[in-house]
C-alpha cells in the first residue's frame, strides 16, 4: 500500500472536506448533504517554513507534566538464559511526552482515547439481562432480547466511532510533500525486510560457551510494519507504524505520536534519537531469506573456535548480518527494533533527518541528537 494524501475524511455519517479555505464538513447521505457552519477538526498546513495549526476545539490548553527522568530499565528474570541478567527495554510513560506545541491536540486525542465505549456497556447490560430473563425460565423473552442487545451493540458502536473520532487533515506544499514522500519509502524499503523483531530485553553475557560465544543474550518478537493512524485518529494519510512491545509509534508528518492502551504521548522529531547500526548475530531459529550469512558458530564453542564435544547437543548455528535501531528521547523514549537486512534503516534515519531539516523544523532544539553507526558486535 503507497503513501497518498486524500482529500476528504468519514466519519459516521459525517464527511470532512479539505479545501483552500481550510475544512469543511457535511453530514446527510450521498446525494443529500446538509454543509456544517464549524465542524471539529484539526487543520495542520505542512510547508518548508515550519507547521501551523488550525483548530474548531475550544477547550483552553492544559497544564504541562513535568518531565521525569527515563528509568535506567528494570531487571527481569532470564531463566532461558541461566544466570544473564537481563534489561527491559522499556518506554517511561507517555504522559511525560508533551511537546508544548502539541498538548491542546494531544489533550483532545487522549479525551477521545480514555473514553468508555458505549458498546461495552451496551454488551454488559444485554448480556446480564439476557441471561436474568433465561434463569428466570423465560426463553422465548430472552431469545427476543438477545436480538435487540445484539442491534443495540451494532448500533453503540457506531456512535462510538463517531464521538471517539479526533479528524486531523494535513495539507502539504509542494516541496514538504516529496520529503514527506521520501521518508515514507524509505519506511517501505525497511518495511520489506523479511523479517523485523522488537528487542524488549537484552543482558550481557560472560558464559560465551553456552551460548555460541555471544555477548549479548536478547528477548526479542516478531512485529509488523505498517501503514496506518491510532484508533480515535481519522486523519486524511496513513503514516509509517511501528509497533514496540506496549506502545505503537506513530511518525506523523511534524511528530511522533507514541500511542500505549490508556494514553498517547508526543516526540518532537528534533528531540528523537536514533541510532542504527550493523550488528552480528547468532540465529538460533529460521534464518530469515534475505539474511546475509557472513559465518558459523557452535552453540557450545572452544576457545579455539571448534565444537565442545563434551555437549551432545553441540550443533553449528549460522551468525547473519543483521541492523539494529535505537529510538530515544529526553521524555523517556527508549525502543530498539532489529531487522534481517543491512542497508535499509540508514535511509531512514537520512530520510527522517531531511524532513526535519531546518527549513522545516521547528527552532526549539538540534537534530543534531540523530546517530547513525555504532559497534558492531
Amino acid at each position: 500500500m503507497g503513501f497518498s494524501v486524500r482529500k476528504s475524511v468519514s466519519v459516521g455519517p459525517f464527511r470532512f472536506n479539505l479545501s483552500k479555505s481550510g475544512i469543511g464538513a457535511s453530514v446527510g447521505i450521498p446525494g443529500l448533504r446538509i454543509g456544517t457552519g464549524r465542524p471539529r477538526g484539526n487543520y495542520v498546513h505542512a510547508g518548508m517554513g515550519g507547521f501551523y495549526y488550525r483548530s474548531t476545539l475550544s477547550s483552553p490548553k492544559p497544564p504541562l507534566r513535568p518531565a521525569a527522568a527515563p528509568s535506567g530499565g528494570v531487571s527481569i528474570p532470564a531463566d532461558p538464559h541461566g544466570n544473564v541478567v537481563m534489561h527491559e527495554i522499556e518506554s517511561g510513560s507517555v504522559l511525560d511526552m508533551v511537546p508544548e506545541s502539541a498538548a491542546t491536540l494531544l489533550a483532545e486525542i487522549n479525551s477521545k482515547h480514555s473514553m468508555i465505549t458505549l458498546s461495552s456497556v451496551a454488551m454488559v447490560i444485554g448480556a446480564m439481562v439476557v441471561a436474568g430473563t433465561f434463569f428466570a425460565g423465560l426463553r422465548d423473552l430472552a431469545t427476543m432480547l438477545a436480538v435487540v442487545a445484539v442491534f443495540a451493540v451494532i448500533g453503540a458502536r457506531y456512535i462510538d466511532k463517531i464521538r471517539r473520532s479526533v479528524v486531523l487533515f494535513y495539507d502539504f506544499e509542494p516541496d514538504l510533500l516529496v520529503r514527506y514522500q521520501g521518508f515514507v519509502d524509505a519506511f517501505e524499503r525497511l518495511r520489506g525486510s523479511n523479517a523485523i523483531w522488537h528487542v524488549a530485553a537484552e543482558g550481557n553475557d560472560n558464559n560465551w560457551k553456552r551460548n555460541a560465544g555471544a555477548t549479548r543474550i536478547q528477548n526479542r518478537s516478531a512485529i509488523q510494519f505498517s501503514l496506518s493512524s491510532p484508533p480515535v485518529v481519522k486523519s486524511n494519510i496513513d503514516v509509517p507504524t511501528i509497533p514496540v512491545g506496549k506502545q505503537v509509534l506513530h511518525f506523523f508528518p511534524d511528530r511522533l505520536l507514541v500511542v500505549d492502551s490508556s494514553k498517547v504521548g508526543a516526540v518532537e522529531y528534533t528531540d528523537l534519537g536514533l541510532d542504527a547500526h550493523p550488528i552480528r548475530f547468532v540465529e538460533d531459529g529460521r534464518v530469515p531469506s534475505d539474511a546475509k550469512i557472513i559465518g558459523h558458530t557452535w552453540r557450545h564453542p572452544n576457545k579455539n573456535g571448534g565444537p565442545d564435544r563434551r555437549f551432545s547437543n553441540n550443533v553449528q548455528l549460522p551468525v547473519c548480518a543483521y541492523e539494529e535501531m535505537h529510538f530515544s528521547s529526553k521524555s523517556g523514549l527508549n525502543e530498539l527494533i532489529q531487522v534481517s537486512v543491512e542497508g535499509r534503516m540508514g535511509p531512514f534515519v537520512s530520510e527522517l533527518r531531511r524532513l526535519v531539516s531546518p527549513g522545516v523544523a521547528s527552532k526549539r532544539s538540534n537534530p543534531s541528537m540523530f546517530g547513525s553507526d555504532g559497534p558492531v558486535i
